[in-house]
């Protein structure tokens, strides 16, 4: 199905890597790599027998249906021209360093509609998807969740005016994890401990409060020597505990663990071939909605304050 699709990988660091790979795999045809570094594109054309592109404004759109764009959150501008080319896209998150800036491109594709997603790939796990249906069965009363790793070790990651610093380019996928499996969250108290760069928060705890009544708390650290990750779900009917970066579902048989960006992928460019949307579990206005709830704990990291979804810049339905 995925076949006759042709596309851009823009910034073929590790991601864009990842997702040429998930490409090639699945039968569609990589017509060019940009990247602001010329040799890190040539490397990644080299091996999908792609052309290279030096100026990222200068992608041939008409002979693309979709773009993958792997670049750190503040360099994105090639999103908007993929938009007004008509080009379908799918953005590794966060969507943006704001939600400003999320709901800047969701209206874009609200006047100029093309596919559109961004990647936020746990949402693609089976067992993430089995917690979401046990605790829709379910009233969950209390969440917990945790995620510590270590920094990132390229030079963007860590600078709040490219990445809007690890919680926003890390933490996002426990945030975006916690609404996903349980709901909107309503309400944020978050405190962020001492930290060895003064810009960049790297120990934080937030609690949290659901519009569906849950309550729950989220411990975050990019300080750590590996990667510990978990999810506790509390519901009338039990526990549904979640471990490891893939999100295995604790006490239970332990199911293969397929390429969540490979799902991902999958699921986008199927809709790409199809015109059907309908397997994209994160587009534009639902990854808005993460960021909305991340700038609020980023809020509350700085004013100490409890910060709320009242005011937001975005008004989007659930999905």
């Amino acid at each position: 199905m995925t076949g006759g699709v042709r596309v851009a990988i823009v910034g073929c660091g590790r991601m864009g890597a990842e997702r040429a790979a998930c490409v090639a795999e699945l039968g569609a045809t990589i017509a060019y790599c940009a990247d602001t570094d010329g040799e890190r594109a040539r490397s990644l054309a080299s091996r999908f027998q792609s052309q290279t592109v030096a100026d990222m404004r200068r992608i041939p759109w008409r002979e693309v249906q979709a773009v993958f764009v792997c670049t750190p959150p503040s360099t994105r501008s090639v999103v908007r021209d993929a938009i007004g080319a008509g080009v379908a896209v799918l953005v590794e998150k966060p969507i943006g360093l704001s939600e400003a800036e999320g709901a800047a491109l969701t209206r874009a594709v609200e006047k100029q509609p093309v596919i559109n997603a961004v990647g936020y790939m746990n949402r693609y796990r089976p067992p993430v998807l089995a917690a979401r249906a046990a605790a829709a069965a379910s009233t969950v009363s209390a969440v917990a969740g945790h995620w510590a790793s270590k920094r990132y070790a390229v030079p963007w990651w860590g600078q709040p005016d490219l990445s809007g610093g690890p919680f926003n380019e890390q933490a996002t996928h426990l945030v975006d994890l916690v609404r996903f499996v349980v709901g909107e969250i309503a309400d944020v108290q978050a405190f962020a401990g001492p930290s060895g760069d003064e810009n960049s928060i790297s120990r934080a705890a937030v609690a949290m409060r659901f519009e569906n009544g849950a309550v729950g708390t989220l411990a975050y650290t990019c300080e750590a020597d590996d990667k510990h990750i978990g999810l506790s779900v509390m519901t009338a009917s039990g526990a549904i505990e979640l471990r490891g970066w893939n999100f295995a579902r604790a006490g239970g048989e332990q199911e293969p663990d397929p390429n969540p960006f490979m799902l991902e992928t999958k699921a986008f460019l199927d809709a790409v071939s199809s015109g059907d949307a309908l397997e994209i579990r994160s587009d534009f206005a639902d990854a808005t909605k993460t960021q909305r709830t991340v700038d609020l704990i980023r809020r509350s990291f700085a004013e100490g304050m409890r910060e709320s979804r009242g005011s937001s810049t975005l008004d989007v339905s659930a999905r």
